[in-house]
């Protein structure tokens, strides 16, 4: 007998992330856990500004204790290749059994990749290069070492099997993927988060709104990450804002973000992003804008784009925003509201504003077409045949 057209079927792929510890002293959690998989040489990764300002990462470090075999603090944004082989070099040497991330999503990513490459005995950086521009799968043969996650941003790569890499080369941004990339144990801790730049943790915090409205969207959305996402957008819009303050409120409200976080991204190896990341990985890799930035800039584009194909799936995300609108004017209603959140933090919303310079759009727009064409996942999860006038059309609005 035929299933009705409403009844969903399909299957859920849940990630080998087995603890998950959220709150304030969430940090405290870090030598049970590493002495729960059994490690016994931790090495940390994470950014040059957490190494000078020290006093959170001697936090880490003490926790650690005996067992913390060396810092490498030279990550910057967009994982560059050189900074990913200089960490997994000082780690080998280190003779590391365990990597922690510390820091937002760069790190992760970061991590990730040096945990692939101690575990897969690497020679060289050139194979992640190639699996990054084609937006494939790693090959993995054995077990890599075991990563914990403690996270300062809200972009959530933590609770992802992918991790981004650019050839500096090129410019060109690349993703990898395999579940063996993510990490055993996330730390949501909010007083951690206290030393993150504002603008980055907003920005940030844009991000994974972007996260849950482009999975809520998505061809491919499935009961539990619709669920999850539209959870994420309520809680991300409600505390944002007030998670700027230093107050006991303010702290709280980090928390909050850090579940919607959470909550944006748990779905990632059913539910892929779409145009709008793919835009923000490519003006990121060439144009060295930060990862917030990016979705503070596409996200409203790509929602109007999104609507003339699903203009039933923007309604419900409308409704999580407090906004009373049908389908017929979903669309323009949550851009609009997002470009007003994103106006109202003191967000960047154009890609002038962040250095984009106008010759650059069209390495831009082939750029992106590239990582669509390149990628059956994100194809299968854009709605709708996006063609190279539409990706055009829409980087030129957003400049």
């Amino acid at each position: 007998m035929a299933q009705p057209a409403s009844e969903p079927q399909g299957e859920f792929v849940f990630l080998p992330v087995d603890t998950v510890a959220f709150g304030r002293g969430a940090l405290e959690r870090l030598p049970a856990e590493v002495e729960r998989l059994g490690c016994r040489r931790a090495f940390i990764v994470t950014t040059a500004s957490l190494l000078r300002e020290r006093t959170l990462l001697e936090r880490v470090e003490r926790l650690l204790g005996a067992r913390h075999v060396g810092t490498f603090g030279s990550v910057r944004q967009h994982t560059p290749s050189a900074d990913v082989w200089a960490a997994a070099e000082q780690a080998r040497q280190a003779v590391a059994d365990l990597i922690v991330s510390f820091g937002g999503s760069t790190v992760n990513d970061c991590a990730k990749l040096v945990a692939y490459v101690l575990g897969e005995r690497t020679a060289g950086i050139g194979g992640l290069l190639r699996c990054g521009v084609e937006h494939r799968g790693l090959a993995v043969s054995g077990n890599l070492p075991p990563h914990i996650a403690i996270t300062t941003a809200l972009s959530a790569g933590e609770f992802t099997t992918g991790a981004s890499i650019t050839d500096e080369a090129t410019r060109v941004k690349g993703t990898v993927s395999h579940t063996a990339l993510a990490p055993r144990v996330v730390l949501l801790d909010p007083s951690v988060t206290v030393a993150t730049p504002e603008w980055l943790w907003l920005s940030s915090g844009i991000k994974a709104l972007d996260h849950a409205v482009e999975r809520f969207y998505s061809p491919l959305h499935q009961p539990l990450v619709d669920a999850l996402c539209l959870e994420a957008i309520r809680l991300l819009t409600r505390n944002l804002p007030s998670s700027r303050a230093t107050t006991e409120e303010g702290l709280a409200a980090r928390g909050q973000c850090q579940i919607a976080a959470w909550l944006s991204a748990f779905g990632w190896a059913n539910v892929r992003v779409g145009l709008s990341h793919i835009l923000g990985h490519q003006i990121g890799g060439r144009c060295g804008v930060p990862h917030g930035y990016t979705s503070c800039i596409t996200m409203p584009h790509a929602i109007r784009f999104v609507h003339r194909w699903a203009p039933d799936r923007l309604a419900p995300i409308a409704e999580a925003l407090g906004l009373r609108v049908d389908e017929r004017t979903a669309g323009d209603a949550v851009a609009q509201a997002v470009a007003r959140l994103v106006a109202d933090l003191g967000l960047p919303g154009r890609l002038r504003e962040v250095g984009v310079p106008l010759e650059a759009l069209d390495a831009l727009i082939d750029a992106a077409m590239h990582e669509v064409e390149s990628s059956e996942h994100l194809r299968a999860g854009l709605a709708g045949e996006i063609r190279r006038e539409d990706v055009a059309r829409l980087v030129r609005a957003a400049w």
